[in-house]
């Protein structure tokens, strides 16, 4: 009978670790099902971690576009300096020197009245004067002689740079002498004055002038000499010039032509 209950008590005994075994392997089975939302409570933070790196990226950008901007106002402040001085040059003021070689030709352009032309009639009139005949070697369109064109491109008596004046108008040949009269629009101060005629070497009988003169006048009406210059004729070019330096002031001008035969041949005149 002991036996017995002790055999019953062994057998409790091991029913009793039995369950005790079954109940411990349940236990982890139930805690391994905790991991699964620590698993997910991971997850958000390299999400969050992932945004971190965007605005930190975005905000070293800005830095290069300032740093590109300020090249941009360094090279715009250089330009002015050269415009500045292009302009200095223009501004050396030669315009506002009325003194002859410093202003250029006063006469360039310049109105301006002179002694009637010749009006050479035909055969029948002995080549002489006629009233109702052309001008001979005309000034075309009143400019000819300030144009600022003064050597003929040929030789002879044809080419248009020159007008012709002579002795046999009436009143040339009762004046002795034929002028031209240039207004340079307002007082200046003077100091040279050029005059270009045609010499021998145009043929026909023609020669240059013996002389000018140099007259000049604020009101067109009351007119002062500065003196007289002679031409030394030659037969190397169809053109010769005579130059007076004399300083005056004046708005006009008048040369006198001095002739040496019938005719007299001009291109232009100049005053400095």
């Amino acid at each position: 009978m002991k036996k017995i209950a002790l055999l019953l008590a062994l057998a409790m005994m091991l029913g009793i670790c039995a369950f005790a075994v079954s109940c411990a392997t349940a236990t982890p089975s139930a805690s391994s099902e905790e991991p699964a939302p620590a698993a997910s409570s991971e997850e958000p933070a390299p999400a969050a971690s992932s945004e971190e790196p965007a605005p930190a990226e975005s905000s070293e950008e800005p830095a290069p576009a300032e740093s590109s901007e300020e090249p941009a106002p360094a090279e715009s402040s250089e330009e002015p300096a050269p415009a500045e001085s292009s302009e200095e040059p223009v501004s050396d003021e030669p315009s506002e020197d009325d003194q002859p070689g410093d202003s250029g030709n006063l006469a360039l352009n310049k109105p301006y009245t002179r002694s009637d032309l010749f009006r050479m009639g035909g055969a029948d009139a002995g080549w002489g004067w006629d009233p109702n005949a052309a001008e001979s070697y005309p000034d075309e369109g009143g400019v000819t002689l300030t144009d600022g064109i003064a050597i003929p491109e040929e030789d002879g008596y044809a080419d248009p740079v020159w007008v012709g004046f002579n002795t046999q108008e009436p009143k040339t040949g009762e004046a002795g002498y034929a002028f031209i009269r240039v207004d340079l629009g307002e007082k200046k101060s003077l100091k040279k004055f050029v005059m270009y005629v045609g010499s021998m070497k145009i043929g026909s009988g023609v020669a240059a002038p013996t002389g000018f003169e140099v007259l000049v006048s604020d009101d067109g009406k009351e007119f002062e000499s500065l003196g007289t210059v002679d031409f030394e004729d030659n037969d190397a070019n169809s053109y010769v010039t005579g130059e007076l330096k004399k300083s005056a002031k004046g708005r006009y001008v008048e040369f006198r032509i001095i002739p040496k035969g019938y005719w007299m041949f001009v291109s232009e005149v100049e005053v400095y």
